[in-house]
């Protein structure tokens, strides 16, 4: 017997006299028997009110038990989900009435099935878990925090015992230390054909001209047929018909000489007889270093001849291609170390292969040279494309008096359709965005219910966002008359002071005036020039020949547009051609601004006559610039890869002494070779490991860094999606990270280890097989006896056996106030009627 409060008990003394006065003097008319009954009554009201108040209780042995079931739901017991499922309601069956239950399943992480309470049946598992591990830990901890306090506790593990994370045979100690006992029912996968791949196995680095094999090991429990395929860099190369017996089989498969890059090697059996698919795959993978292979793309050939022949003559693996007949994805480019772009607009380059190259060079570490020509840069608009954010020059053009400013009036004809109004917008706001805060805009609507066709009045086009609201609203006309608004853009453009005044008019050509070609060839004389773009009307009523005339007249260019949605291209085109604003021609001797080893080989710099004009960004390394401070050989890192831009060409247009000189052969392979991804630095070694669904690559850095590189870790997954890690330091010069795992396959990693005077790359990989679950390894009835032994329980095998009597015993504290209060409550009564009733 206990007590809270056990001074209140000193109360008694000083209640008992005083009860005992107060009884004196009350009981003169009482009987001697009475007055005895009525001071009993009395004492023992007083007695159970100070028990009560003072907390006793009493401390008595616990008989009712919290069950608690951890079944194992990772792949491995997959099969036995349902029988786990009828042992758990066989096993409440049996249970007291007093008694209760609770279910948690686990794989990697633990749920709860069922919280713990009076449960009558079990209706089957409907949580998910990452079956792809098993972590008996996580679910016997679980299992611990539900056990309720006041029951004696049992936990009750069904599984295989093939943990693979985590430390079931700790948390079962530990459990046991807490008054639980850990029983265990061990549960074993049916066995039935099985094949699966055991291992696939290939040089984890090898040479161009290596030839090598991938050595690949199944094994099988029965004799069966299979097909055996092999995919290099996710493309099918080798399929086998093989046959297969009991045991381990071995199969080779010969590969090489292959490009130097990261390949990957995966292979998939297709067995007549199997039970578990999940195990009929591997991957391996070889890191080819040396020889190079560059893909070249180039809308004209002929303009990268020369850059080919010297690469060629270097020993590199040469592919010429068209824009359009790249594959713009990264499986593609990945086969090339780099990509050389020659003098080619991003209209051929398209937006996806464009959008391809920025992770290729950016996440994969490849490299990327851009070779100029009137097609390229900002020629070519590169502005404001995924090839702009790669470069390390932009296409913005800087502001000085020899770059001639341009005055350009856009008239637009109403196109006869919303879709099509709205078309002519975005080619309108197209251009003011390309043309600079020195050039001049205007656009005329050609209303024919107005004179004044100024939807923006010809003015500095400084503010782009106002100019572009204002396109929004204009509602283009339909004229019958067009040399009205001719005059209109002659009379504005003679006011400016601008070098260069062009109209760009877009319409159907079907208004009455449209052949006074005399009034545009006057236009032509006074120096405005005049382009045109003829469209189809809604009735077959255009006139393209009126619209060619006006364009021969104004000595402009004529465009024919039967597809509405190109005159946002041709209006880019169009400014561009008339400006030529970022082309520099005259002679001039490029200056070194950084030494470089692309240009170790020139013994002097010859002369250039021409460039694109473009600006190098912040963070780029300008080599050779022009007596304008214009780059001309620009680098610069971009994330893990390399890029290089030369604004000049490769033809001989602008280049003619150049490519005269003895060292311009080995120029252009200087420029290729800077960019290339180094498949081994020399100064970074690298490994990596994966387990518990955890990949970790480990770098041991150079001294030569300096004290505190920041070495980060870009991962390519199976899938190709890329995540970047920053590497923690863990001694003088190693490095460490780890990155989730849970695809299986092949995992490029590549290294940037980034000091104050140098970065270092490196590439490595790692082949992550599929769960150890699907290995079908059987029970571990060892490791599941030492789990039963750890937790103070034992090997059960019959439901009943989960609610038998052979738990430890616990004492609980059982409060008497209540009982007393209670007493004190049914004493009061018969205190009053023993003192205050008469009986006859």
């Amino acid at each position: 017997m206990t007590f809270d409060h056990p001074l209140i008990l000193l109360l008694l003394i000083p209640a008992f006299a005083l009860a005992v006065l107060i009884w004196r003097a009350g009981s003169r008319n009482l009987g001697s028997r009475r007055a005895v009954v009525a001071l009993v009554l009395r004492l023992a009201m007083l007695s159970a009110v100070l028990l009560g108040l003072s907390g006793v209780s009493l401390r008595l042995a616990e008989s009712r038990q919290a069950t608690v079931f951890v079944a194992d739901l990772s792949a491995s017991d997959s099969a036995s989900r349902g029988t786990m499922a009828a042992l758990i309601n066989s096993s409440l069956a049996a249970r007291g009435s007093s008694d209760v239950g609770g279910v948690v399943s686990f794989g990697r992480d633990a749920l709860v099935e069922q919280p713990v309470g009076p449960l009558g049946g079990f209706r089957g598992f409907q949580g998910g878990v990452d079956a792809n591990y098993t972590n008996a830990a996580t679910g016997l901890d679980l299992a611990g925090s539900l056990l309720p306090n006041g029951y004696r506790s049992r936990i009750v593990l069904l599984s295989d015992g093939r943990q693979n994370v985590g430390d079931a045979l700790t948390a079962a100690r530990l459990l046991h230390n807490q008054g639980a006992r850990v029983d265990v029912v061990p549960f074993q996968q049916q066995a039935g054909p099985e094949v699966m791949v055991d291992a696939v196995q290939a040089p984890s680095a090898a040479r161009p001209d290596e030839r090598f094999s991938v050595h690949v090991a199944l094994k099988s429990n029965v004799n069966t047929t299979a097909t055996l395929l092999l995919y290099r860099d996710r493309g099918l190369v080798q399929r086998r018909t093989v046959t297969l017996h009991p045991g381990e089989n071995t199969f080779n498969f010969s590969q090489g000489p292959l490009t130097p890059q990261f390949h990957t090697f995966d292979v998939s059996v297709l067995p007549a007889q199997d039970t578990d698919r999940q195990n009929n795959s591997g991957s391996s993978f070889t890191l080819i270093g040396g020889v190079s292979r560059v893909l070249v793309i180039a809308s004209i050939r002929s303009e990268a001849a020369n850059v080919v022949a010297s690469l060629q003559a270097a020993g590199m693996q040469v592919d010429v291609m068209a824009p359009w007949n790249v594959t713009p994805t990264q499986r593609f480019l990945f086969r090339y170390s780099a990509v050389v772009i020659v003098d080619s607009p991003a209209e051929d380059l398209g937006p996806q292969l464009m959008r391809q190259l920025v992770p290729y060079v950016r996440d994969q570490g490849h490299g990327l040279v851009v070779i100029g020509g009137e097609a390229s840069y900002g020629l070519g608009d590169y502005a404001q494309t995924p090839l702009e954010q790669a470069l390390p020059v932009s296409m913005n053009l800087p502001k000085r008096s020899d770059i001639p400013t341009v005055a350009v009036v856009l008239m637009i004809e109403d196109l006869e359709s919303d879709r099509n109004v709205l078309i002519s917008k975005v080619a309108g706001k197209a251009v003011v965005g390309l043309l600079s805060p020195q050039d001049q805009v205007g656009v005329n609507d050609t209303p024919d219910y107005e004179t004044n066709g100024w939807a923006v009045p010809l003015g500095p086009a400084v503010n782009k966002k106002a100019i572009d609201r204002a396109i929004d609203r204009m509602i283009p006309g339909d004229p019958l008359d067009y040399m009205y608004y001719f005059h209109q853009a002659e009379a504005a453009l003679k006011k400016s002071k601008a070098r260069i005044k062009h109209i760009i008019f877009v319409g159907d050509g079907d208004a009455e005036d449209v052949n006074q070609t005399y009034v545009v060839k006057q236009l032509h004389a006074e120096g405005i020039t005049i382009s045109t773009v003829a469209t189809d009307d809604a009735f077959g009523l255009g006139n393209p020949a009126a619209m060619r005339r006006l364009a021969l007249a104004g000595g402009g260019h004529y465009y024919r547009a039967h597809d509405p949605t190109k005159v946002p291209k041709i209006f880019l085109r169009e400014t561009h051609s008339i400006s030529r604003a970022g082309l520099i021609q005259q002679r001039f001797y490029p200056k070194e601004v950084a030494p470089s080893p692309m240009i170790r080989d020139l013994q002097t710099i010859p002369p250039l006559t021409g460039y694109v004009v473009t600006e190098a960004k912040p963070t780029a390394e300008v080599v050779l610039e022009s007596k304008l401070h214009d780059p001309i050989l620009a680098d610069w890192q971009f994330g893990l890869g390399r890029t290089v831009a030369w604004t000049s060409d490769a033809a001989g247009r602008w280049t003619a002494d150049w490519l005269r000189s003895p060292a311009a052969a080995r120029f252009w392979v200087n420029l290729v070779s800077w960019t290339l991804p180094p498949t081994a630095s020399g100064r970074l070694f690298l490994s990596t490991r994966s387990g518990s669904g955890q990949g970790t690559v480990s770098a041991d850095v150079s001294s030569t860094l300096g004290a505190h590189p920041r070495v980060t870790a870009r991962v390519v997954d199976p899938s190709l999606h890329v995540s970047t890690i920053k590497m923690q330091q863990t001694s003088s010069s190693g490095f460490s990270a780890s990155f989730p795992v849970k695809v299986e396959g092949s995992y490029l990693v590549i290294v940037q280890a980034r000091g104050k005077t140098r970065t270092d790359v490196g590439e490595t990989g790692l082949a992550v097989p599929y769960s150890i679950e699907h290995r079908g390894l059987g029970a571990d009835l060892p490791f599941l006896r030492e789990i039963a032994a750890g937790g103070g329980g034992s090997i059960v095998e019959h439901p009943r056996q989960m609610w038998v009597d052979n738990l430890q015993a616990i004492y609980d504290q059982r409060s008497l106030a209540d009982y007393l209060w209670l007493a004190a409550l049914l004493l009061l009564p018969l205190d009053i009627a023993a003192r205050r009733l008469f009986f006859s």
